[in-house]
């Protein structure tokens, strides 16, 4: 009966214990694209918006940093531009500039009957050509806008300006 014993043991060696990882939070620290998915044993990559196994631990990290779609989509994420790229906060000193330019703009084109398509137009050449300004190239100023600016801005101040005047004679 001992030999019986023996010989299965000898015959097939003892199954290796695998140990399941789970979500480790430092890999954040790391990788700045992964996050937990909704079980443990997943992880969330915020870049190719995909979940994947981590139950090898940081091995099944590095397999997905290194697939082809991961890799491609890294590479478009570094050459876009951000969205607050093209927009300053409201009430900044930049967004106070850009509108004060904006409104100087379409004043003098309505000053001088210049139409709100020859003014969208000039703009346009401006940012062109001016390319050294950050003033200028947020500048926006389309028959819309300049509309707006006009009926709702400009003619409501001079209105109040012209019965100022009125009061004085």
């Amino acid at each position: 009966m001992e030999e019986e014993e023996a010989s299965t043991s000898s015959a097939t060696p003892p199954k290796k214990i695998r140990r399941m990882c789970h979500y480790n939070k430092d890999w954040e620290n790391k990788y700045s694209w992964i996050t937990k998915a909704n079980v443990d044993t997943r992880a969330y990559c915020k870049i190719c918006r995909n979940e994947f196994a981590v139950v090898e631990g940081l091995k099944g990290v590095n397999q997905h940093a290194s697939t082809k779609k991961h890799k491609e989509v890294e590479s478009a994420q570094a050459k876009s531009q951000r969205m607050d790229s093209f927009f300053t906060p409201k009430g900044s000193a930049q967004s106070e500039k850009v509108s004060l330019a904006e409104l100087a703009d379409i004043f003098h084109s309505l000053k001088h009957h210049i139409s709100y398509l020859a003014q969208d137009c000039s703009l346009k050449v401006r940012k062109q050509t001016i390319t050294d300004s950050k003033i200028v190239k947020q500048m926006t100023g389309g028959c819309t806008k300049c509309t707006a600016i006009v009926n709702q801005v400009l003619a409501p101040s001079s209105a109040l300006i012209q019965w100022n005047w009125s009061k004085r004679i």
